[in-house]
């Protein structure tokens, strides 16, 4: 697994000004890596890591309406998320989206301002729901690694966890995960690989740190 240098990491301060969202143009969509697979995305994430190459596409975020079986089953399960026969769905602050099959992501298609509300889910509950359902473990921590050891940060939100991890990476750790780490099985040992290069901290830990706002990502 690579690991994020942690002169290259990104960091962004919550609680702030909206960044403006960015949508691919049909025919025209976008491909990253995040903990080792290739998404091949309709929308585009400042967050996630480009991945150029020809490797084959494992997962794939389509934006488009969801498909019948989901409304009725939301219709007829009324709360903030649901399981059907093949599929998860969340209702976000953004609007539904739903895991399918375990290889496909739906979400519903929105104005950029609501978009940009559930893009933070889909990359938090919309990956840890898509990896599960392939018995990938998802865990909501911080990750940070040095040589071929990593340690998982876990806690509460607001807990501290970016904030310790960001001491770990004043001492020459790498970042793994920020938010969730994806932990899989190889023969008897346990892994996990690099989710992206960000680190979220809220504004007072980022002035606490030092950081220069006006050079942060909102």
């Amino acid at each position: 697994s690579y690991a994020c240098d942690p002169s290259k990491v990104r960091t962004s301060c919550i609680r702030a000004r909206k960044q403006p969202v960015f949508m691919s143009e049909e025919g025209n969509r976008m491909k990253y890596k995040v903990y080792g697979k290739i998404l091949d995305s309709d929308v585009s994430f400042w967050q996630l890591v480009e991945e150029g190459g020809e490797a084959p596409t494992d997962f794939f975020l389509r934006m488009q309406a969801l498909p019948e079986r989901v409304k009725e089953h939301i219709a007829a399960n009324k709360g903030p998320s649901g399981r059907g026969e093949d599929f998860y769905w969340f209702n976000t602050p953004g609007g539904y989206f739903a895991i399918l099959g375990g290889k496909e992501i739906v979400t519903e298609e929105t104005e950029p301002e609501r978009l940009e509300k559930m893009k933070t889910y889909l990359l938090g509950y919309g990956l840890a729901m898509l990896f599960y359902e392939n018995d990938e473990m998802a865990v909501h921590c911080s990750a940070v690694a040095k040589g071929e050891n990593c340690l998982l940060l876990s806690g509460y939100s607001g807990a501290g966890k970016s904030t310790l991890a960001g001491r770990f990476l004043e001492r020459n750790w790498k970042l793994m995960a920020d938010d969730v780490a994806v932990i899989s099985r190889r023969g008897e040992e346990l892994v996990t690989e690099p989710a992206f290069p960000v680190r979220k901290l809220c504004r007072d830990a980022a002035m606490r740190a030092g950081q220069d706002l006006d050079q942060l990502i909102y």
